[in-house]
């Protein structure tokens, strides 16, 4: 009987250490980008003036290229490819929306609940002069990128031919903040990742490394707090039932 209490303590530890942490996030969703097929979906919101939808949320599948140095001037870059016919570019590029704001959702291929998925905030950015046209040094490497990744979108993508319908140009997708949920169980990670720990993170390595905490992980991003939503059902759920907004119960 006195062994079964001395091999929990010698196992714990163990068992700790491979619960996730906000810095295995940030590199599991590296992976999920490189690993999706340039597939997500894109959120948007109609702008306010817009006559039937005003501030209503838009969100439809949308090709990316997850694209690795060169030629992004980061360690991970991603790109969109924008056509003015496109609901989603009129909505992030309308004046009202003043920092081209959106949300790119991506999972697993094909997608299974246990799995995770992650929705990264950020802002769009097009490229600058010719590059947004796919000319250039930095334009040609993005265009090659996006081929690599989508090899059937040759007839749409920059620079422009003559004839073409609509004109496509490049715009790169700078990630803020990512909303990240590991799956089921108490192992996984669920909550917020910061930009800078996404940014330091790649698809091959955490960084910085964390402490293989749990309950809560010591991270600040611009003053703010982030961590696990380490859900007790009883308290929490019944708090929700109670009407209490969610960001006030963790």
């Amino acid at each position: 009987m006195v062994l079964l209490p001395l091999l929990l303590l010698v196992t714990a530890p163990a068992l700790l250490a491979h619960k996730e942490t906000v810095y295995d996030a940030a590199r599991f969703t590296h992976q999920l980008l490189a690993s999706s097929h340039g597939l997500g979906t894109l959120s948007t919101v109609y702008p306010p003036s817009h006559p039937t939808l005003p501030g209503h949320p838009f969100a439809l599948l949308e090709y990316f290229a997850f694209c690795t140095s060169p030629p992004s001037p980061t360690p991970s870059e991603i790109y969109l490819l924008l056509l003015p016919i496109s609901q989603s570019t009129q909505n992030i590029l309308h004046p009202s929306n003043a920092n081209h704001s959106a949300t790119l959702t991506v999972s697993h291929h094909p997608p299974r609940a246990r799995e995770n998925r992650a929705a990264l905030l950020g802002r769009v950015e097009v490229l600058q002069g010719e590059a947004r046209w796919g000319r250039g040094e930095e334009g040609r490497r993005v265009r090659e990128c996006w081929l690599d990744v989508h090899g059937d979108a040759g007839g749409w993508t920059p620079p422009p031919k003559e004839g073409q319908p609509h004109k496509a140009f490049f715009a790169r997708f700078r990630v803020e903040r990512v909303w990240y949920v590991g799956g089921f169980g108490n192992e996984h990670f669920i909550g917020w990742v910061p930009g800078k720990v996404y940014a330091n993170a790649s698809a091959t390595k955490s960084a910085p490394e964390g402490d293989g905490g749990w309950s809560y992980v010591d991270v600040e991003d611009d003053g703010e707090e982030w961590g696990y939503v380490d859900l007790n059902e009883e308290e929490d759920l019944g708090a929700l039932e109670n009407g209490m907004d969610w960001c006030e119960m963790w």
